[in-house]
């Protein structure tokens, strides 16, 4: 490859893992901060009531600290949701950066990326419009980002990593981002297709990073010692993502 585009290639590794670092970072703020909040509001009785400003001179009607108090055991949760959804959202935008610079590649010199030859897309051009290539690229991209998240990464592991080297961090991944779709739409409970893809065995770490076995229809949570792995997973893959040349 990749004398050319080795520096592109780089610089799109980097930024994720600056992003990927500062997620995480701001991930463990957010439990800490959540921890000596929650210890502040167990201090409060009860019936001690709050009106937060919504507006310009607006407060909500008094809230009684026991209606706050009923949500201090399911927020840690929602926080740990939040952040192993950006994960995963930087590490899908990272895919679409590395497929759109390879196709810019791919069309000024039809003779780079030895390992990114046929691409099976559908694309619409637009023939009165100018710049066909930039179409081209872009509808490349597009199609790219509807398919599903294996086909994805096997496209770029193809060109950056033929070897496969980082193959059981690539799969620990693909689990994570199952794991988010369980969330967004399955209501954290572990559904056939990830059971399936998993060999109806779904592993993951607890509180205490310990690895506990989940099947179908189960419910889960998501650690920070599971986090934790899938940064590292992610981490691994950059490292075997950068250029040898």
């Amino acid at each position: 490859m990749m004398r050319l585009s080795k520096n592109e290639v780089n610089k799109i590794l980097d930024d994720l893992n600056i992003h990927i670092n500062n997620i995480f970072n701001e991930y463990i703020a957010a439990i800490q901060m959540y921890d000596m909040g929650r210890n502040s509001v167990d201090q409060f009785d009860d019936h001690v009531t709050i009106s937060p400003l919504v507006g310009e001179g607006v407060c909500l009607e008094p809230i009684l600290m026991i209606e706050i108090k009923q949500f201090k055991n399911t927020y840690p949760q929602f926080i740990s949701n939040v952040f192993h959804d950006m994960l995963v959202r930087a590490w899908m935008d990272c895919l679409s950066q590395l497929f759109s610079l390879f196709i810019e590649l791919k069309i000024e010199d039809a003779r780079m990326l030895e390992n990114f030859k046929t691409i099976d897309a559908k694309i619409q051009l637009d023939f009165e419009q100018a710049n066909i290539n930039a179409q081209i690229q872009e509808g490349f991209v597009k199609d790219f980002n509807f398919k599903e998240h294996p086909k994805r990464y096997k496209i770029i592991n193809k060109v950056l990593d033929p070897s496969n080297t980082a193959q059981k961090d690539l799969l620990d991944i693909g689990k994570n981002v199952m794991l988010r779709n369980c969330i967004q739409h399955h209501q954290s409970c572990i559904d056939s297709k990830t059971s399936k893809n998993q060999g109806g065995r779904v592993y993951m770490l607890d509180d205490k990073g310990a690895k506990q076995v989940y099947v179908e229809g189960d419910r889960f949570t998501i650690s920070l010692p599971q986090i934790y792995s899938f940064k590292r997973s992610i981490l691994a893959v950059i490292q075997a993502w950068r250029p040898k040349v």
